[in-house]
């Protein structure tokens, strides 16, 4: 899908292109070959902000979510999860500073069984 996409997009730039430099040369007063390669320049000049703002509005209009992009965006969701997890393993392992037992001690024991 998103080839085709690709595809049509840099068809509509040769279009839009060809469009504003036929439109340019057909309504000039003059055509000789210096005002064809100014006329050819100022096309592009021309085409080149129409296809910025049209970029920028396009990926203002996703970035605001006026309309949805067609592809996944980025989730946490997992590393949330990992997070979440990780901090209901360091509940039972917090550090309690009221706990005056020695591990020295030799009836202290780590494990009891």
């Amino acid at each position: 899908m998103s080839t085709m996409k690709r595809k049509i997009e840099s068809v509509a730039k040769v279009l839009l292109y060809l469009v504003i430099a036929s439109y340019i040369i057909l309504n000039a007063d003059t055509v000789d070959a210096g005002m064809v390669a100014f006329y050819l320049g100022l096309s592009a000049v021309i085409w080149a902000v129409l296809w910025f703002l049209f970029v920028f509005v396009r990926d203002a209009i996703i970035a605001f979510g006026w309309k949805k992009p067609e592809f996944s965006l980025p989730q946490h969701e997992r590393e949330d999860v990992e997070m979440n997890r990780a901090e209901e393993r360091n509940d039972g392992l917090s550090l309690n500073l009221s706990d005056t037992t020695d591990p020295h001690d030799p009836s202290f024991r780590l494990f009891d069984k």
